[in-house]
């Protein structure tokens, strides 16, 4: 069992130094977006205490369609 583990470590150990660049721009990059979320999440729930609620679109919603030019569009394009 532990010459597996020891396979397994070493397998990691030789992907992570021919990936240094990659692994390191990985961490950074979750590293910066945790930070990131972990700010955002702290100042709002310092200014307003309420929990952060994600709403769900109703499924049963109406197509917005306009008769003449059909579905209607929020954007530009």
């Amino acid at each position: 069992m532990a010459e597996r583990y020891d396979m397994g470590v070493a397998m990691i150990r030789s992907f992570l130094t021919a990936h240094k660049r990659e692994t390191l721009f990985s961490a950074i990059f979750f590293f910066a977006a945790s930070l990131s979320f972990g700010l955002g999440y702290s100042a709002d729930q310092a200014m307003n205490g309420r929990p952060i609620v994600i709403e769900r679109c109703p499924t049963n919603a109406p197509a917005a369609v306009d008769d003449q030019n059909g579905p209607l569009r929020s954007g530009p394009f």
